[in-house]
Parts: C-alpha cells; sequence; structure tokens
C-alpha cells in the first residue's frame, strides 16, 4: 500500500468513525453508552447461635451482570461452625425485568460474631449519561 493510499484509507475511516459516533476514547464511551459496570457491597453481622442476610443493589435502572459473598471471623475455628444458606440473584420492585441485586445468607452456630457481604457487579441498563 502506498503512502498515498494509506493516507486516503485513514482520512476515510476517520470520517466513518465520526459520522457514526463511534467513541474513540473511555470518556467518549461512557457519555454514549452510560457508566462503567460498578460494584456494590453490604456487609452485615451474624450474632452467635442466629442467622442474617446481606443484600446489596445497584442503582435503579440497573442490574447485575454477577455477584458473590465473603465472610469475615474473628478466629480459624470460627468457620467450621457456620454454613451459608443462601447466594443468588435477586429481584424487588423493579420493572426493567433484570435481576438488580444479591443475596447471601449465613446461619452462625458458634459463640462468635461473624460477618457476611454480599457483592454485586453492576451495569447501566438506561443508556444515559
Amino acid at each position: 500500500m502506498g503512502q498515498r493510499s494509506l493516507s486516503l484509507f485513514l482520512v476515510v475511516t476517520i470520517s466513518i468513525i465520526s459520522i457514526l459516533g463511534i467513541p474513540v476514547s473511555n470518556t467518549e464511551s461512557r457519555s454514549v453508552f452510560g457508566q462503567a459496570p460498578y460494584l456494590e457491597t453490604n456487609t452485615v453481622k451474624v450474632l452467635p447461635e442466629t442467622n442474617n442476610t446481606a443484600k446489596a443493589f445497584c442503582g435503579d435502572g440497573d442490574g447485575i451482570i454477577s455477584g458473590g459473598y465473603s465472610l469475615g471471623f474473628a478466629s480459624l475455628d470460627a468457620p467450621f461452625n457456620t454454613s451459608i444458606i443462601s447466594n443468588h440473584p435477586i429481584q424487588e420492585a423493579n420493572k426493567t425485568g433484570y435481576f438488580e441485586g444479591w443475596e447471601t445468607a449465613l446461619v452462625n452456630r458458634g459463640f462468635e460474631v461473624a460477618t457476611i457481604s454480599a457483592t454485586t457487579l453492576c451495569l447501566n441498563l438506561t443508556l444515559t449519561p
């Protein structure tokens, strides 16, 4: 490909990108396609000989990409006295039809306080800046 045909190719390519409004940087992609994915986390205490549920929700109108949980214990023996009884996506009063949060529940049969965190990776589904 000669110098002249390469220059013409670049001019045509840049013109097509401009006409179609294709973003060429992260800043422009956020303004065209909304915000980048983000994390939401909620941590709750689980007292000894009880159970508790942690729920993490995305912003209004946003949906989840994925989710999960993490646990916190005061000692190395504490995890052996607990059980995860729930770990799944949830949907509340959301009219989008998409899951909008993550729920995780823990039973603590031990004698120490534990913590459970629900985390969800969210995506803006409104396509607004």
